[in-house]
């Protein structure tokens, strides 16, 4: 009959051996047998934060803080981005609407200009036509310089007085 050492013996390297046979894995099982070791050693870690370092109190607070201020900085930059990209909005708008306002301004101005210029070939027509009317009574009634008339290409000259008349632009 074996003694009680050897059954403790055989019972021993048994166990050993079923671990042995139980612990030999395939490349594929090790690896997800690695992913997931990592997986429960990593969970509830920040990243960048070793491991341990929630274990004071302190800075566990701190760090939950820096976070949670991030997270509001975070908030309060998008809304300056916001803000800044309304402002753009507005000044771009405001910038045209002036645009747009000197624009009506000089065409405006471009128009008194043009109703100036208008008014004074008008004025300068109207005194044309007095002058043409004044020289033609004269003439019909003899009123003319007691000086001989020398007729132009353009109008004509008396020893007096030089009458230039053009009739093709109505400037004299």
């Amino acid at each position: 009959m074996p003694s009680f050492h050897s059954l403790l013996l055989a019972s021993c390297l048994l166990s050993l051996a079923v671990k042995f046979l139980y612990s030999i894995q395939t490349p594929w099982q090790k690896a997800k047998d690695d992913e997931a070791a990592l997986l429960r050693e990593r969970k509830g870690i920040i990243e960048g934060v070793p491991q341990g370092f929630f274990d004071d109190k302190r800075k566990d607070g701190m760090v939950r803080e820096t976070i949670v201020n991030e997270a509001h900085m975070n908030e309060e930059y998008e809304r300056l981005m916001r803000e800044l990209t309304e402002k753009n909005v507005e000044d771009e708008a405001k910038a045209e609407e002036e645009e747009e306002r000197d624009a009506l301004l000089r065409d405006l101005a471009n128009a008194d200009e043009q109703m100036e210029k208008w008014m004074r070939l008008n004025a300068m027509e109207k005194l044309k036509e007095a002058r043409l009317q004044e020289v033609a009574f004269q003439f019909q009634f003899g009123r003319i310089f007691d000086s001989p008339i020398m007729w132009t290409s353009y109008g004509f000259l008396t020893a007096d007085i030089h009458v230039f008349i053009r009739f093709d632009k109505g400037n004299f």
